[in-house]
């Protein structure tokens, strides 16, 4: 519960500064609030598994490639876009360009990893 509470908190502040670059729309906010949670997922995976081997951190990985490669793939290519959605068509590139995402990138995991390293201080 804490770390969504986080990521939606994190995202729900950056919205206003999405808003007034015109990337605030229901296809872009959840864009952005979905990989801040692909972030913590694969982060919070490293994190618990104390055991790190070529396969857990291959997974890792391949978690990550294959997120950035729908996120290139399904809503910046038109024929995909206009079947399945059209409002999504290259909502990752407008994301991209928006300062506000990249501190959402930055900010959820940076606040996850003390909020984790200082519970795990605690015991």
């Amino acid at each position: 519960v804490g770390h969504s509470l986080v990521i939606w908190l994190i995202s729900w502040m950056a919205y206003p500064s999405m808003e007034l670059l015109g990337v605030s729309d229901y296809y872009s906010w959840g864009t952005a609030v979905y990989t801040c949670l692909v972030l913590d997922m694969n982060y919070r995976v490293a994190f618990l598994n104390y055991t790190h081997n070529r396969y857990t951190i291959g997974t890792i990985l391949a978690s990550f490639v294959c997120y950035m490669l729908y996120l290139v793939v399904y809503p910046c290519t038109r024929l995909f876009a206009d079947i399945f959605s059209p409002n999504m068509y290259m909502v990752p590139y407008q994301l991209v360009l928006a300062a506000p995402f990249w501190l959402c990138v930055f900010a959820v995991p940076a606040v996850l990893i003390n909020i984790d390293m200082f519970l795990l201080l605690l015991n």
